[in-house]
């Protein structure tokens, strides 16, 4: 699991790659804009670029490794 603490700069950008391992993953930000609580990373190349707004971390992508979307968990 990683957890993701506040930005420092609105514009800050965040890129998440799980490398390897066969253990599912979880990107949890600290402060995220809307109702997702974090983004699961299961298979190796599933990633998610996060942008922060300056007060709290967006989703401006995710992607599976085999090319499917990522699911982002709902609070």
């Amino acid at each position: 699991a990683l957890t993701i603490a506040d930005g420092t700069v609105a514009g800050q950008i965040m890129h998440v790659v799980k490398a390897a391992g066969n253990e599912a993953n979880a990107v949890t930000p600290t402060t995220t804009l809307g109702d997702w609580a974090n983004i699961p990373l299961t298979d190796t190349g599933d990633n998610a670029t996060l942008m922060w707004t300056g007060t709290a971390w967006i989703v401006t992508s995710s992607m599976g490794g085999d090319a499917t979307n990522v699911a982002i968990a709902v609070a």
